[in-house]
């Protein structure tokens, strides 16, 4: 009789275990359904940062829609804060920059040395130098897309070539070769067209 006891015993710990393993699986399960799922970097929305000039704001609307039409969610965001610091901080994941403003943010000295020796005359030569001086002060994570040859911003100290200027976990080689298309079919940004005629720029440019 003692050994039937203690088997009835036996079998009801072990089914109140069961229970109870039950109970928690589905708790488990409730919670994960409940929370969304983490993208990795490469899938996630693009935040594009800019600020609140007309010109940044179409650039980044133009960017937006372009990964948009390659299938790659993208989002615009514009701040009064630095866009470069943004992305430094994980906080934006591409932006559309001047190539002089965003040296002289990231590397002054290297931008005044450059700048003392500018004519004013904007080259090939001078387009590449000035790149390639933006490429070698960026921070760990960042990368840069060709430079375009619009000149993006009205400061003459240095080229303003449009250099988007991204996370380089987020970006990947579709979305750089999109970006890459873009930049070079945009010969002058002296005045804003309207956000209305984007689709058309894109079509024109075979995005």
């Amino acid at each position: 009789m003692q050994h039937n006891l203690q088997a009835g015993h036996s079998h009801h710990v072990r089914g109140s275990v069961a229970t109870l393993a039950l109970a928690l699986a589905g708790a488990l399960s409730a919670c994960t359904d409940l929370e969304a799922p983490v993208l990795p970097e490469a899938e996630k929305a693009v935040v594009i940062s800019v600020d609140d000039a007309p010109r940044a704001v179409f650039l980044g609307e133009l960017y937006r829609q372009a990964l948009e039409r390659q299938g790659r969610e993208a989002v615009l965001e514009v701040t009064e804060e630095s866009s470069l610091h943004r992305l430094a901080t994980g906080h934006a994941d591409l932006t559309l920059t001047c190539a002089g403003n965003a040296l002289q943010e990231l590397n002054p000295a290297l931008a005044e040395e450059l700048a003392q020796e500018y004519n004013g005359v904007v080259t090939a030569e001078w387009r590449e130098r000035t790149y390639a001086a933006l490429m070698g002060s960026l921070g760990d994570n960042m990368d840069a897309t060709d430079p375009s040859n619009a000149q993006a911003c009205e400061a003459d100290f240095l080229p303003q070539n449009l250099v988007p200027v991204y996370r380089s976990p987020v970006i990947g080689r579709p979305e750089r070769s999109t970006i890459n298309v873009v930049s070079g079919s945009l010969s002058t940004m002296n005045e804003v067209p309207p956000h209305e005629e984007i689709p058309a720029l894109l079509d024109r440019a075979g995005v």
